[in-house]
């Protein structure tokens, strides 16, 4: 191995110890550019893939070094992933059982995916979700953590985290909440008693207060109306921050912030919200590395809205810049379905691309079959 091959290999992989898998990707792509002949940064692709779920590109990259480089280690990849189009079922099983609240089946079927290192970091994501759900916390961030161990930058294990934290810190402030209100509930009824044994001396001297009562009267008047002007004035401010944040540039952490906000209100169900937050980054995103993630996300959510037009707009952003992206077969996939009501041309031109250049995809299902035999 050269010095520039070992160089390129040495940095993809302190990436992939560091947990950060998408800049070492990157760094493999640069390396495989650069020499086809290097097999280290071929077989670190490989396994990148394998880890993310993506099987098919894994073994197409693993194949490419066996048969180019004649390599062992690639040969052996590729011999132990034999099993694991069952396991990427099973997944798919999994998922569908999660959405139906099994959460005891899905668990069982999450359990055969873990026999083997296949898209290990979503099989993870997948059991703290159960375990969450379960009400197991513990366990739920003990998944967490592996996920985050293998791919720390991963949206989906990051939104499961948000949650979670966001969870238990509201269980936490109800266990001290509930003794503090108790306590004050005894703190009032002392007050009370003690105010009810003071009301014979308070009526005796009610004549003299009426003035003093007046007066606080009307400090109360003043009191609430310096309180809506500051509450006015609050509004205000906040309007004007607001017409900021619409112009002001964000940085690559604010990006991810907003894009994992989504990512949350979108696995809770509320589109509109997460539309509002990758609107606001949507157009400073390019060129950031979440990019790709942001265009197919806000292209789902609209289509989640029913707004198809707007959907339809984005997905093909998407293949215009990442044609061969991670999310590339379910665009393909949305954009067929999208079309073929609106243009079946278009609908067989999606549906064929996906059959021609996926052919083992799970998205070559009935919905593609039927598409494609109109």
């Amino acid at each position: 191995m050269s010095k520039d091959m070992k160089s390129d290999y040495e940095k993809a992989l302190k990436l992939y110890h560091k947990g950060e898998l998408k800049k070492s990707l990157e760094c493999c792509e640069q390396g495989i550019s650069k020499n086809l002949k290097n097999n280290s940064v071929l077989n670190l692709k490989g396994l990148i893939l394998y880890l993310k779920g993506d099987l098919e590109g894994a073994i197409t990259v693993w194949k490419i070094n066996k048969d180019f480089n004649e390599d062992e280690m690639s040969k052996t990849y590729i011999r132990d992933a034999e099993n694991d189009s069952e396991r990427q079922k099973e997944f798919e099983k999994a998922r569908i059982l999660i959405k139906d609240l099994h959460i005891k089946e899905a668990i069982e079927s999450l359990n055969i995916c873990r026999e083997s290192d296949f898209n290990s970091i979503q099989v993870n994501n997948a059991l703290a979700l159960c375990e969450f759900k379960k009400g197991e916390y513990d366990k739920s961030r003990g998944y967490i953590n592996k996920a985050l161990g293998i791919n720390k930058g991963d949206i989906n294990t990051l939104a499961i985290k948000k949650q979670l934290d966001e969870f238990t810190e509201t269980k936490n402030v109800k266990k001290i909440v509930v003794p503090i209100l108790l306590i004050c509930i005894i703190i009032s009824s002392v007050i009370i008693m003690v105010n009810l044994k003071g009301k014979d001396d308070k009526i005796s001297n009610s004549n003299n207060n009426i003035i003093n009562d007046k007066e606080v009267e009307q400090k109360a008047v003043d009191k609430v109306e310096a309180d809506i002007s500051e509450v006015q004035e609050k509004d205000e401010s906040k309007a004007t921050e607001e017409n900021i944040e619409e112009v002001k540039s964000f940085s690559s952490e604010e990006i991810e912030e907003y894009y994992i906000r989504a990512s949350t209100y979108f696995a809770d169900g509320n589109y509109a919200e997460a539309r509002n937050n990758l609107d606001k980054v949507i157009k400073q995103s390019v060129g950031n590395y979440l990019n790709d993630d942001i265009l197919f996300l806000l292209a789902s959510t609209y289509e989640k809205l029913e707004d198809i037009n707007n959907s339809i707009k984005y997905f093909e952003e998407y293949i215009s810049l990442y044609e061969k992206g991670n999310y590339i077969q379910e665009v393909y996939y949305k954009l067929a379905l999208q079309y073929k009501s609106i243009n079946i041309e278009k609908s067989k031109q999606y549906a064929n691309k996906l059959r021609d250049n996926y052919p083992e995809s799970i998205y070559n299902n009935n919905n593609i079959d039927s598409i494609l035999v109109n």
